[in-house]
């Protein structure tokens, strides 16, 4: 259990960022293409989606243990308070910051409630020391993000053809960044030898 955890939460982590990493130089055009140039995308607003979206992998995919082993207490209460607080923020906020309340509130409401503590739960329910798996899972989101945003920046500035074509060399690009972070640091050995193992790459013992 504690194999695939580390494993369902480093993977859900690069695959947000994958395309994350891609939308975020892509998304303006990607909107403006889907409503026929009838609406332009406010890139701060899609920004801060994307960065919600980044920061809630880890405890989101670490809830589905807690949540599937029917001790979800505090991971009921947690999204809870983050849904409050994300909302309390969005209502007062909105007058200032508009549209973008949202993702600012639930960001906050996420740090204060999600972040650490559904992934330390489900850390104590399934006997993993919490402070290095933690050390490691935010190590890791900084620098496959980092990776993938310098790939996808650099494909979007060489990137050539079609909308469509270039949009997908940006997600190529950032996907390829993301994943050799993942493989050559996120993982360890013995993540790395179960997916060796069930690739077939190594024969089983």
């Amino acid at each position: 259990m504690r194999d695939f955890h580390r494993l369902w939460v480093l993977g859900s982590i690069a695959s947000c960022v994958c395309v994350a990493a891609a939308i975020w130089f892509e998304g303006a055009d990607v909107i403006q293409v889907w409503t026929h140039g009838k609406l332009t995308g406010d890139s701060w607003l899609l920004r801060l989606l994307l960065v919600q979206l980044v920061l809630q992998a880890p405890w989101q995919a670490s809830s589905l243990i807690t949540a599937a082993s029917s001790k979800h207490e505090r991971l009921s209460f947690s999204a809870l308070a983050s849904s409050a607080t994300a909302l309390l923020f969005g209502a007062l906020a909105y007058p200032w910051l508009g549209l973008l309340a949202i993702p600012v509130g639930s960001i906050a409401g996420e740090a204060l409630f999600c972040y650490h503590f559904v992934t330390a739960d489900t850390c104590r329910s399934i006997g993993e020391p919490y402070g290095p798996f933690a050390a490691r899972q935010w190590s890791f989101l900084f620098l496959a993000s980092g990776s993938a945003l310098l790939a996808a920046w650099v494909a979007h500035l060489l990137a050539f053809g079609p909308h469509v074509v270039r949009w997908g060399q940006v997600g190529l690009a950032s996907s390829i960044a993301a994943i050799a972070v993942l493989w050559s640091v996120g993982l360890g050995t013995s993540e790395r030898g179960i997916i060796k193992r069930l690739a077939g790459m190594t024969p089983a013992r």
